[in-house]
């Protein structure tokens, strides 16, 4: 297995367990929920798998839109039907 990835659901070998669920949500679909330069958690979605903070949280709406990708119900980036 390669030892380094990126939004593809990659990750280096001496990256935490919270930047292996991240990445593992990639996998699973999900999109980043942070943006900036220096990035910064997306309103609403501090603390979350998907964001950028240390506390790396699941909750229902990462299963949902993991199902909806799943059985192909995104109209769009990130949302759900």
């Amino acid at each position: 297995m390669p030892k380094t990835w990126n939004m593809s659901g990659r990750w280096r070998e001496n990256d935490s367990g919270d930047t292996a669920a991240h990445e593992i949500g990639h996998m699973m679909g999900l999109i980043d929920r942070y943006h900036g330069k220096i990035p910064v958690s997306d309103e609403g979605w501090k603390g979350n798998v998907m964001g950028i903070d240390d506390v790396t949280n699941v909750d229902e709406r990462n299963i949902n839109e993991a199902l909806a990708v799943k059985f192909n119900k995104i109209t769009k980036k990130g949302d759900c039907k």
